[in-house]
């Protein structure tokens, strides 16, 4: 294969998201995101000592996958299967699937067809999790997990250099871990499912995944179903290199549809936490209009060419570390959008931070660092609905001709002072004028964001550490 990831860069070494993804011993569960430095992102693969050992629950059984084994075997480590589908097609409650290293190769099946039957075109995926194949659901106690074995390397599944591999989840109560996916993506949820969720998607490194044509693809995706998922965890995942077949993830020519993380629809909690997402030509792409809630908190962004476009009501984006977008802009928010919270981020030379495309209603930004932005907001509409939106204690480190506020089509735009004495919001937010980064950061080059000097002093409580 030509398409191995080179590797997470250096910039993740001591960068901003408190994050760590140890491979494939089993400790992944990241820390609570203290207001604090961050320690180094550690992403050395997926060794790990110790021997492995059974992980079942409720007196479940683990099985095993390999490269060497049969479908006809019994499954044990003695005599492991071949495919991760017939492991996933015998699994029930409480099972764990171990993944041995050079398992799970793509194995083709056809998808839903638009009668709820396994009809249509044929794709190639690693396991379908579904009930049209009458995939077992786990439980509250007892869910069931398909990982890497632990203490060996990671399971590497590779899609060919013209066929991308999926894993779909679309039954409640599993959990996908450890894996590493290089030329496919992973997906919660399908159209023609029901009741997804309780699902959780952790440590895993996912890239390289083509689109090839269509839209409405991440690199980890949350489908629509009936009713849409609710209770989806992602968390401590790498998830980096997107493009529509073979463009590089800068020349992509459909933003809105390609994104890292893709919510096509959720009716409930969706947690996206502690991930790292680069290379990629949107960072989100929040679909469809839901009541949420979405919480993004303690991720990593970096090299996209737009944060996406959000629909989601009742979102907070906080203590996460933005930089490099290269179009300047944060997220637009499009109608049902509303209740968004922006809380304890970073944001690093972007012209502005939020695009607001519908309501204004009820959105909070507050304790944010801005550096180098041209503009807080940039808003289509009338700019009296500002006052709708609580806008507090942020931290602009910025150029002297810093605007708090740009109205598109009205030629209107107001300075932090103006915003301030026009909307009586930013009432207590601090602006120094400083546009080099090593005078503000303690270590930019390395990718480390935390405030020094006198913004350390100004903003004591702004930004995602």
């Amino acid at each position: 294969m030509t398409r191995r990831a080179e590797g997470v860069p250096r910039i993740l070494t001591l960068a901003a998201a408190a994050l760590v993804w140890v491979g494939c011993d089993g400790a992944l569960a990241g820390p609570d995101i203290p207001p604090a430095p961050p320690p180094p992102i550690e992403v050395p693969g997926c060794q790990a000592a110790g021997s492995p050992s059974c992980e079942a629950t409720g007196g479940g059984t683990c099985w095993y996958v390999a490269a060497d084994g049969d479908d006809a075997n019994a499954g044990t480590e003695g005599q492991p299967l071949r495919t991760p589908q017939t492991a996933v097609d015998r699994a029930g409650p409480g099972d764990v699937i171990y993944l041995m290293p050079g398992a799970a190769f793509g194995i083709a099946h056809t998808v839903a067809g638009p009668d709820n039957s396994q009809t249509g075109t044929p794709e190639r995926l690693i396991a379908n999790i579904s009930s049209f194949r009458g995939t077992a659901s786990g439980t509250a106690d007892n869910p069931i997990t398909l990982k890497s074995l632990p203490g060996q390397s990671c399971a590497v599944i590779e899609g060919s250099p013209t066929e991308d591999v999926r894993l779909w989840v679309s039954q409640p109560y599993w959990r996908v871990e450890n894996l590493v996916i290089d030329g496919g993506n992973i997906g919660v949820g399908e159209r023609f499912a029901s009741g997804v969720h309780d699902v959780w998607v952790v440590g895993n490194r996912v890239s390289n995944y083509r689109t090839m044509s269509g839209s409405n693809w991440g690199i980890i995706k949350v489908d629509e179903s009936d009713p849409a998922p609710y209770n989806v965890y992602i968390e401590n995942n790498v998830m980096h290199d997107m493009n529509d077949g073979g463009t590089a993830w800068n020349e992509e020519g459909d933003l809105e549809h390609h994104a890292g993380f893709a919510l096509i629809a959720a009716s409930g909690l969706v947690l996206f936490q502690n991930n790292v997402i680069y290379n990629a030509p949107s960072a989100f792409y929040f679909k469809r209009d839901h009541a949420g809630p979405a919480v993004v908190q303690g991720n990593l962004i970096f090299n996209v060419v737009t944060m996406g476009q959000w629909r989601s009501a009742n979102t907070t984006f906080e203590r996460n570390v933005v930089f490099n977008v290269l179009d300047g802009g944060g997220p637009r928010m499009r109608s049902g959008a509303t209740n968004t919270v922006f809380r304890n981020n970073t944001f690093i030379d972007m012209d502005h931070v939020v695009n607001l495309d519908g309501p204004m209603d009820g959105h909070t930004s507050e304790n944010n660092v801005i550096f180098g932005a041209g503009y807080l907001l940039e808003f289509f509409g009338a700019s009296g609905n500002v006052g709708q939106s609580q806008l507090d204690n942020n931290c602009f480190l910025t150029p002297s001709s810093f605007f708090a506020l740009r109205v598109q089509g009205q030629n209107e735009s107001y300075t932090l002072e103006e915003f301030q004495n026009t909307f009586n919001r930013e009432l207590n937010s601090v602006r120094l004028v400083d546009t080099v980064k090593s005078d503000v950061f303690v270590d930019p080059s390395a990718g480390n964001f935390t405030l020094t000097g006198a913004a350390a002093g100004a903003c004591p409580n702004a930004g995602a550490y």
